[in-house]
């Protein structure tokens, strides 16, 4: 008895130190982030009006202050946008490069942007509504039977990929569905979009991936139905109180350091949103655990069955669903800013 109370004192002990670390950093988040201010909205497509390095249309990718010009014709720049100017660096499809420096002016559909790029006058302007329903309709439409086609063709190379990276990684060993996790990056936008933009497009284009994301998301689904089925109850409720205290200690202290880290963020890779809901979702982001990823390290281990592949599941499982309740919590606030 006397030893079970222990227990619980210590557990007691536990959340208290967690409920006032989380409730501390995040006081000071809100109270640091208060008066930051994120970069303005200008992303999207324009037209160019001069002719100049990016003559005819262009796109604006902006995450934060950071922006990519991308032109129709191969014309890029790399900018960065403060106080109501772009600048940086532009290189033109003829092969020369140089200095870019842009005022914005307006918002919305009365967005401007006027200056200097490459030494030569650039202007340009979000395209009208005619333009708009020009572009939207010339884009490529395919039947049934040829999406079907480009569909089994994006999963054959998923798959194929998939599996020549697990096995390279049993080689080395370390668990197969890392190799799995490095196929995606390899051909996605960040190493097959970057090196062959044409070649990725055509393997996924953008129709085809949210099929393939569809696909995969049944398949997720009853693979975690099969882990549920092998879990032993038995072995979950040996150390239930113990599993979730170092679960939610690792939902704490991640999102606690997430929520600091919006801090300095905030005013660089901000969206056009409240610094409260921005901070909530960096802190959330720091937290959630890859809780299909673990799954598959312990069966491939022959651990699910064991006392600490158990615990490793519970815990894993409290912190899915704090985490995404802590998502619709941030989702909620965002909504309700706008």
């Amino acid at each position: 008895m006397p030893r079970t109370s222990l227990g619980r004192s210590r557990l007691a002990l536990g959340y208290v130190v967690l409920a006032i670390f989380v409730l501390a950093t995040f006081g000071f988040s809100a109270w640091a982030g208060q008066d930051a201010e994120a970069a303005p909205p200008i992303g999207g497509p324009y037209v160019s009006a001069a002719a100049s390095c990016f003559g005819g249309a262009l796109a604006l990718d902006q995450s934060g202050e950071f922006v990519d010009i991308d032109g129709e014709q191969g014309s890029t720049a790399t900018l960065r946008f403060r106080d109501g100017r772009l600048t940086g660096d532009a290189s033109c499809v003829d092969g020369s490069s140089g200095d870019a420096d842009i005022e914005v002016s307006g918002s919305g559909e009365n967005l401007r942007l006027v200056g200097v790029v490459a030494g030569q006058p650039f202007e340009a302007a979000p395209p009208s509504m005619e333009d708009q329903t020009e572009a939207t309709g010339a884009g490529e439409s395919r039947n049934a039977e040829d999406t079907i086609a480009r569909l089994m063709l994006a999963i054959a190379i998923v798959i194929l990929a998939a599996r020549l990276l697990a096995s390279g990684m049993a080689k080395l060993r370390q668990p197969r569905v890392m190799g799995e996790v490095l196929a995606g990056i390899l051909l996605g936008p960040t190493l097959l979009g970057a090196v062959a933009p044409d070649l990725q497009a055509y393997l996924f284009p953008a129709d085809i991936v949210p099929l393939v994301s569809a696909a995969a998301s049944i398949g997720l689904v009853f693979y975690l139905f099969i882990v549920g089925m092998e879990l032993d109850p038995a072995v979950l409720r040996q150390n239930a109180a113990q599993a979730a205290l170092v679960s939610n200690a690792s939902v704490a202290l991640p999102m606690s350091l997430g929520l600091l880290a919006a801090v300095p963020l905030y005013p660089i890779l901000a969206p056009d949103a409240d610094y409260l809901p921005f901070a909530l979702f960096m802190g959330v982001a720091m937290s959630i655990t890859a809780f299909p990823v673990l799954a598959r390290i312990l069966i491939e281990h022959r651990m699910l069955k064991t006392p600490i592949g158990g615990l490793a599941m519970a815990g894993a499982a409290v912190d899915d669903v704090t985490a995404w309740g802590l998502v619709a919590i941030a989702t909620a606030l965002a909504g309700a800013a706008t």
